[in-house]
């Protein structure tokens, strides 16, 4: 824990402005008024604003004494000797230049005394250790002025088995690059420097080319490592530090090669790419093809389903129907009744636009199939005069009227039943079209109580008898455009004796959604 006293109040670290807490063994205030701390983890700077760690990668032994050489140079007593820091570089240009001075040059004390140490009046260093009194002479250093060599000894290339592994030896010069297969892509480079005074205490840095760009931070390493090198061409320098910070003329280079796989080849990634773009494009055909097809068939069947009811249309509206529908009307304006003919003369036109509005959809609303319908069975009504012909339509409350249904489907029967059923009955016509909802499904019932199918053939002989024909055809081509399968059931009716007395048919279309 640290405390220092500002004149008012001690201030204690760590704290809320400052996260320092690695204490102090030893302190000193320089010329400039600014803190150094000796602490067990190494040295920190203080200058009143923030804690800065000096020199950690150089310096990581305790500092426990301290004392300033001619403003220029900070002298500190550490473990293993001593420790002299370019004081003024750190000033002017925030460089950190640390020389430590132990065994190896010449320092022969053991575990430096905390706050052990002083400058004489000749500005030689006292300091006291553990077991003597070291005498140090800065004016006297002899700084090892010779670069050191450094030599690449060799390469081990490793694969992912053990028998991948092999060592090149690269203590005689290869000038050429050295190939590896891809599969050898962990490299080991051994390396050493050829320097006889303090060859322990040796520093190099490292670079590989190809792979990164900055030199390694020194270190005492005599090996650099590279694990899963991708494919491609790379360059290895190392350069070697003496004991007195004097580098290496040159760096020791080689170069290597690691051997692509066929797989990791441009070529074979432009092919790869160009098949996944053709299978892409051939799928994208395909189902396009599909799309095309499936559009081409339903705009096919639209046309069917089209063609169909327009023949049901040309069917209804042939000459024969709007002549005596016509005919109907002027006898009821020869009778004077105005009102009656203007209604009926509405109705047939309504019918008549709604037939050519409609002709290039093959499907309507209920509400407006049962209009449809409704104009037509009215009209029919006055074709027959003082013959008697009534019908009814029953809708439940629950059914929705604008349910989609394919156009002409409840006039159609109910045409039939008028055209084959009713026509041949002397009086008494009744129609009766009954719509409800059940069980998801829009139930339709047309019932008359005509003369019955079986007396109907004989009675129409002109009839093609194609209308229920082509109301089948309808169904399917329904079913094949929308998946709506619309079930068609025809009953001839009949009283206790078994005469016949009606047809009635029974139309189920499920309801979506």
């Amino acid at each position: 824990m640290l405390n220092i006293f500002d004149g008012k109040e001690f201030i204690e670290f760590p704290n809320d402005e400052y996260n320092y807490d690695a204490g102090a063994i030893s302190i000193f205030m320089d010329h400039h008024k600014n803190l150094w701390l000796g602490t067990t983890a190494g040295l920190y700077f203080y200058n009143y604003t923030e804690f800065s760690k000096v020199a950690k990668n150089t310096l990581k032994s305790q500092v426990v004494s301290f004392v300033e050489l001619d403003t220029t140079k900070l002298v500190m007593g550490v473990s293993e000797g001593l420790a002299v820091l370019d004081l003024s570089g750190y000033y002017e240009n925030s460089t950190e230049n640390i020389e430590i001075f132990d065994e190896s040059k010449g320092f022969l004390g053991f575990d430096c005394i905390r706050n052990g140490i002083l400058k004489d009046s000749e500005n030689d260093i006292w300091v006291a250790t553990s077991d003597r009194v070291v005498r140090f002479y800065p004016d006297r250093l002899i700084r090892d002025t010779i670069k050191p060599m450094v030599v690449i000894q060799d390469i081990m290339a490793t694969g992912s088995q053990p028998e991948y592994t092999t060592s090149y030896n690269l203590e005689e010069k290869i000038d050429s690059v050295l190939e590896l297969p891809y599969y050898k892509n962990n490299i080991r480079i051994n390396f050493h420097s050829i320097h006889f005074y303090a060859p322990e205490k040796i520093r190099y840095k490292y670079k590989l080319t190809g792979y990164e760009n900055n030199w390694s931070l020194p270190s005492s390493d005599r090996s650099a490592s590279y694990t899963n090198l991708s494919p491609g061409i790379y360059t290895f320098e190392v350069m070697a530090q003496n004991i007195d910070g004097v580098w290496s003329k040159k760096p020791a280079i080689i170069s290597f090669e690691i051997i692509p796989a066929f797989w990791q080849t441009i070529t074979f990634s432009l092919i790869v790419y160009l098949s996944i773009l053709l299978i892409s494009l051939a799928v994208i055909y395909f189902f396009w093809n599909i799309s095309r097809k499936r559009r081409l068939q339903k705009e096919e069947t639209e046309k069917q389903i089209s063609e169909l009811q327009l023949k049901t249309i040309r069917s209804q509206m042939n000459p024969h129907f709007t002549f005596n529908a016509l005919n109907s009307i002027s006898s009821v304006i020869y009778k004077e009744d105005k009102e009656k003919a203007y209604r009926y003369f509405t109705k047939f036109s309504k019918l008549v636009r709604s037939s050519l509005e409609v002709s290039d959809k093959i499907t309507r609303t209920l509400d407006e199939e049962i209009d449809f319908t409704k104009n037509y069975l009215d009209l029919e009504k006055i074709r027959f005069r003082d013959h008697q012909f009534e019908y009814s339509i029953d809708i439940h409350d629950d059914v929705n009227m604008e349910l989609v249904i394919p156009k002409m489907i409840i006039h159609n029967y109910a045409e039939n039943a008028v055209k084959h059923g009713l026509k041949h009955k002397e009086d008494n016509r009744k129609l009766k079209i009954k719509i409800f909802s059940q069980n998801h499904l829009l139930n339709i019932l047309i019932e008359d109580n005509g003369v019955g199918r079986q007396q109907a053939k004989v009675l129409n002989e002109f009839s093609t008898g194609k209308g229920l024909q082509i109301m089948n055809n309808i169904y399917d081509l329904y079913f094949k455009l929308y998946k709506i399968r619309i079930e068609q059931k025809i009953e001839d009716l009949s009283d206790d004796s078994g005469n016949a007395k009606g047809t009635r048919v029974v139309l189920k279309i499920p309801i979506l959604g």
